[in-house]
C-alpha cells in the first residue's frame, strides 16, 4: 500500500528572506510563484539538485509556506504504477475546480515534494511524467477492468536529488525549473550557525559560531547537528552560554579536527599514503569499513574540493596537498613525495 506522508509544516515558519544564501534561487522561485497566482496556474515543476544537506527540502518546504500552498511528501520509492499516483492524486487539492475538471475559479495547486527523486523507479518517473504534462491518468476499475482516465487538479512536483543523472532523460524534461545546490562559504555559515541559535534561543560567543562553521564544510544541516550536539554539552554542564572550549571539547571527542576531516578521512588517505599507489573504491570500503555510496557521496566529495585526494582511472590516489596536510597535522612523519 501506498504510504503519502502529509506534511503540514508545523513548526516550519521561515520565509525567503530567512533563508540564508542562495538569493539568485529564492528570487527566480519568488518570481514562479507571483506568475502562477495571476496566471492561476500551477507554478512549473521544479529540480533542486546538488549536495546533501544543504537547504534543497527547506527550499521546498519555505516555497509551500511562500505560495500558500499544500504540502505533500512522498517516498518516491513508492510510485511504481498509475494506481500509486491514483493514491496521491486523492490528497491533492480541487478547489477551484468543475466536477468535470474545468478550472471556474481561484485553484490552490498542491506541491508535491520527493526527496532523492532519483530513487523513483523507471516505471514510476513515466506515469508520473505524463501526468505532469496532461494532467491525467489512466486506472484499472477494480470491479470491471475497464480503463478509465481521471482529471488530476494541477499540481507542482518538487524534486531534490543528489544524482540528477540517474533521472531518465524525457522525465528530467518535465522539470521546467532547474536549481543547482551548493555548499556554503564560511562567512555564510558564520550566519546559519547564528540564526539557528536565535530560532533555538541559544547564546553562542562569535568565536564558537567561527569554530562550528570551520568543521561543517558548507554543509546547513551539519552546521545544525553540530550546535546541537554543542547545546546538549552546555546543557549537562550547567551553562547559559556555548564557547568555543565547550565546542572544541565536543568535536575532539567527535574526532572532528579544526579544517572538519573526521578520523575516516584521515584513516582514508593515510591508507593511500601507504598504499603508494591508486586504491579502488571496493577495497576502501573494506578498510573503512563503509560502503561505496557512503564513500561516493559523502566522504570524497569534500576531500576532492579540498585538492587532497583524486579519483583516476586506477583508483584514488593522495595528491601532495594530501600529504603535506598528514605531515602538517603529524598524522605521517615523513616528507617524501608521492608520484600516482
Amino acid at each position: 500500500m501506498l504510504v503519502v506522508v502529509l506534511d503540514k509544516i508545523k513548526g516550519h515558519t521561515m520565509r525567503f528572506e530567512d533563508i540564508i544564501g542562495n538569493d539568485t534561487i529564492k528570487i527566480q522561485l519568488s518570481i514562479a510563484s507571483r506568475a502562477s497566482l495571476i496566471k492561476n496556474t500551477s507554478i512549473p515543476h521544479i529540480l533542486f539538485t546538488g549536495s546533501a544537506g544543504c537547504g534543497k527540502t527547506t527550499m521546498a518546504k519555505t516555497l509551500a509556506i511562500h505560495h500558500s500552498s499544500n504540502f505533500i511528501k512522498v517516498p518516491p520509492e513508492t510510485i511504481k504504477t498509475s494506481k500509486d499516483l491514483f493514491d496521491v492524486s486523492e490528497t491533492l487539492c480541487a478547489e477551484g475546480y468543475s466536477k468535470e475538471g474545468k478550472i471556474i475559479n481561484k485553484i490552490r495547486p498542491t506541491i508535491i515534494f520527493f526527496d532523492e527523486i532519483h530513487k523513483m523507479p523507471l516505471s514510476g518517473q513515466e506515469v508520473l511524467g505524463i501526468a505532469m504534462e496532461e494532467w491525467y491518468i489512466t486506472s484499472k476499475n477494480q470491479y470491471t477492468g475497464q480503463i478509465c482516465e481521471y482529471w488530476l487538479p494541477k499540481f507542482t512536483v518538487v524534486g531534490a536529488t543528489t544524482l540528477a543523472g540517474k533521472l531518465s532523460k524525457p522525465f528530467k524534461d518535465r522539470f521546467k525549473l532547474l536549481f543547482q545546490f551548493s555548499t556554503y562559504d564560511l562567512e555564510q555559515s558564520i550566519l546559519i550557525v547564528k540564526k539557528h541559535a536565535e530560532l533555538k534561543n541559544l547564546k553562542i560567543t562569535d568565536e564558537c559560531a567561527k569554530a562550528i562553521a570551520c568543521r561543517a564544510r558548507g554543509v546547513p544541516r551539519t552546521i545544525v547537528s553540530y550546535l546541537e550536539r554543542a547545546a546538549d554539552a552546555i546543557t549537562v554542564m550547567g551553562e547559559t552560554t556555548i564557547t568555543s572550549y565547550t565546542a572544541n571539547s565536543i568535536f575532539n571527542i567527535m574526532g572532528i579536527d579544526e579544517s572538519g576531516l573526521s578520523t575516516n578521512d584521515i584513516k582514508l588517505m593515510k591508507t593511500l599514503y601507504s598504499s603508494g599507489m591508486p586504491v579502488g573504491l571496493d577495497t576502501l570500503s573494506v578498510i573503512l569499513d563503509e560502503t561505496q555510496t557512503t564513500l561516493l557521496n559523502n566522504r570524497e566529495p569534500y576531500l576532492i574540493q579540498r585538492g587532497l585526494i583524486m579519483r583516476t582511472g586506477r583508483g584514488r590516489v593522495l595528491t601532495q596537498a594530501g600529504i603535506e596536510y598528514l605531515r602538517e597535522n603529524k598524522h605521517i612523519e615523513t616528507r617524501r613525495k608521492f608520484s600516482a
